[in-house]
Parts: C-alpha cells; structure tokens; sequence
C-alpha cells in the first residue's frame, strides 16, 4: 500500500501528531499505511513548554546554539522505510513524507539526501533548502503563515532557522533551474509554484496570513487549543494526500 510517514515537530510527541493531523483516519478512508515515528532526543523548546521528543538533523541546532549530539536520525529514517518496504507493508514506488515543524526539517533533509526513496514530501511550517545534490529533490507541498512566531516567515531566528520561506522558494528554484513563482490567491491564502523545465509542478507553497505555528485545519482540540489552527480557510492533510495520491518515486 502507499506510506505516508509522519514526523512530529520539535517538543512533540508521535501520538500528539497523529492527532493533530488525523492522517490516520484518512488512511483508513483512502487505503494508505500510516506511520509515525518518535524521536529519541528529549528537548525543550520554550521553558514554558513541557519537555517532548526532537529529530536530530544534520546541521541544525535545536533550541540552542550548538549541535547536539544524537542518534542518526537519517539512518533510522532510511532504515524504517526499509523495513516497512521489505515486510510487504508499504509499496516502495509510492513512500511519501510529511512533517511538522522539525520534522518538517527532517524532511526537506531526506528529500535531499535520498530522494531516489521518496515519492513526494509535504511540509508544514518546517520547509528548508536541502544538501545540495545534482538529483532534485521529489515534489514538495509546504505551507507556513507569515504570523508564525517559532519559525518566522521571513527566517532571521539564527542557526536553526535562518532564511526566510520565500528566499528558501527562491534558492530551490535557483539551484535546480525551476521556472517560477506563478501566484493566485484564494480566501488569503497565496500560493506559489515553481516547475521544471517540462512544466512538471515542483514545489507548491502556501502561504497563511495570521495563523501561528501549528498545523493548520487540525481539529485535534488540544492542537487548536494550543495553536489556533481550529478555524483554518485551509485543511493541510487532505490537501497534502491529495498531492501525494497520483505521484510515485
């Protein structure tokens, strides 16, 4: 079957993002495995905050401004898609990946590193500019909001967040020669996509106004409460399966 594998934000836990994106129930509903992993380093990310589990990704600090050091998470990654590839559960063709926050990190990082293993990643308030590699990366959906007060839309938050979400846009395209941005605007939301030379869709962003960091449309009470994303003009999940269901590796 398809795989979606989800990883959780920085502070986060698997089961607090399963519930926050209910990708759960839309695999039941659209026959896809879900899979959501836990990391193993324990961060907090704001004193305020309880202490939760954080991906440990190549070049990225945490909460402080030095590296910490962890378990290989991309080792782990490419080991669970393995696994799951070689037990018969998950079709090797269509591995897709999706993340929030710092997982979403962890994604844009596989993507680059890997993507002869993905089909397509989906990025929520986390997208960042891959290693470099002559291979480009899978199609990529990402949304953030220009309120988001953890990663800043506009970067500048130091070594774990420095470029802002449209100059990472711009060095995607720079760097593997995509055409873009072509921009509409629905109900506030601005969306941009980028293609290749075949005019194949590369990456697609879109971009909330007044939405904190969260994952937007979740209707997990304690997400909404939490973030605010209960009101949302826009529902991430469904439209990230939707871009994942049609494409393969």
């Amino acid at each position: 079957m398809p795989l979606v594998i989800e990883f959780h934000g920085s502070g986060h836990f698997a089961e607090g993002q399963m519930a926050a994106s209910g990708f759960v129930s839309v695999g039941a509903r659209e026959h896809f495995v879900v899979a959501a992993p836990e990391a193993a380093l324990t961060v907090r990310v704001r004193p305020e905050w309880p202490e939760g589990r954080a991906w440990n990704v190549p070049g990225v600090p945490l909460t402080s401004g030095e590296l910490p050091e962890g378990p290989d998470d991309v080792a782990f990654a490419g080991a669970l898609i393995a696994s799951l590839v070689s037990d018969g559960i998950a079709d090797e063709q269509r591995v897709y990946l999706t993340g929030f926050s710092g997982g979403a990190r962890l994604c844009s990082h596989l993507a680059g590193i890997m993507p002869e293993r993905i089909a397509a990643i989906g990025t929520v308030a986390g997208l960042r500019l891959p290693p470099r590699s002559s291979t480009p990366p899978p199609p990529i959906i990402a949304f953030h909001s220009r309120a988001d007060e953890v990663n800043p839309y506009l970067g500048g938050a130091g070594p774990r967040w420095d470029l802002g979400v449209e100059a990472t846009e711009a060095a995607y395209a720079e760097r593997y020669g995509w055409n873009g941005p072509s921009i509409d605007v629905v109900d506030n939301v601005v969306r941009h996509v980028y293609r290749d030379r075949a005019e194949r869709d590369r990456l697609t962003t879109y971009t909330l106004d007044g939405r904190s960091h969260g994952w937007y449309g979740s209707r997990d009470p304690q997400h909404a409460a939490q973030y605010g994303t209960g009101d949302d003009t826009i529902d991430a999940t469904a439209m990230i399966w939707d871009f994942f269901r049609n494409k393969r590796r």
